[in-house]
C-alpha cells in the first residue's frame, strides 16, 4: 500500500514527513531491513544532495536525521545508529510493525507457503503495490523484486490445490497476482480454468 508511518496508539506522523524525509526514512529502514547493512554518508550525499557543497550536504543531512529522530522518539524502539560513520535504522520487531519486514521473511527461501502463510501474505499485500503512490530510481529494484516473490509464493501454492475442489479460490489468487503483473500467463490460465470448471464459460473467454 501506500507510505504510513503510525504510533503505537493510531496516530498518523506521516504528515511529518516532507518529500525528502520520507524518501530518506525509506532509503535508509529498506536497506538496513534488506540487506541488513548501514550506509555512508557519501552515499546519502550522491543520492539527496549532489548539488550541495560538501559542508551543506553535511548540514542538510545532520538536520534531515535529527528530524527523524524526533519522530522516532514518538514511537520507541526504534532509533537511527552511527556504527563507524555510516548510517542504519534498528528497531526492536517486538514493538515496531514494519510490513515489509514481515514480508521478507514471510517470503525468504519459502518454495511452499502453507494456508496459514498465504492469508499472512495475503493480508500484507491487500492493501496494494509496494509504495504505489511513491517513484524514485532507487526503488524499483524492491519493487521489482517484491513483486517477483508475491507471483512465485502465489504460484507455487496453488499447484496444490484442486480445480475441482478449489476453483473459487484459485480465482482470488489469480487476481491477487494481477495486481502485481496484470498480464502474467500462469496466473491467466489458472483463471480460465478454474471459470471453465465452475461454468462460467463467458468469463473464461
Amino acid at each position: 500500500g501506500g507510505f504510513q508511518f503510525l504510533t503505537a496508539k493510531g496516530e498518523d506522523l506521516s504528515v511529518h514527513f516532507t518529500p525528502l524525509l520520507k524518501e530518506l526514512f525509506l532509503f535508509l529502514i529498506l536497506n538496513s531491513i534488506k540487506w541488513n547493512k548501514s550506509v555512508n554518508s557519501q552515499q546519502l550525499n550522491d543520492l539527496f544532495w549532489y548539488d550541495k557543497t560538501t559542508t551543506s550536504a553535511r548540514n542538510n543531512r545532520s538536520v534531515n536525521l535529527t528530524k527523524l529522530k524526533l519522530i522516532f522518539e514518538q514511537v520507541g524502539h526504534i532509533q537511527i545508529s552511527k556504527e563507524s560513520g555510516d548510517w542504519q535504522i534498528i528497531f526492536d520487531p517486538q514493538y515496531v510493525f514494519v510490513d515489509y519486514y514481515d514480508f521478507l521473511k514471510l517470503t525468504d527461501e519459502k518454495k511452499n507457503l502453507n494456508k496459514e502463510e498465504i492469508n499472512l501474505l495475503t493480508k500484507i499485500v491487500s492493501r496494494g503495490n509496494f509504495l504505489f503512490n511513491l517513484e524514485y530510481e532507487w526503488l524499483e529494484t524492491y519493487k521489482s523484486e517484491i513483486s517477483n516473490r508475491v507471483i512465485d509464493a502465489y504460484t507455487s501454492y496453488s499447484k496444490n490445490l484442486s480445480f475441482e475442489a478449489d476453483a473459487q479460490e484459485i480465482i482470488e489468487i489469480a487476481d491477487r497476482i494481477f495486481v502485481f503483473d496484470k498480464v502474467d500467463e500462469a496466473a491467466m490460465e489458472m483463471k480460465c480454468k478454474a471459470l471453465v470448471f465452475l461454468g462460467k464459460h463467458s468469463l473464461a473467454q
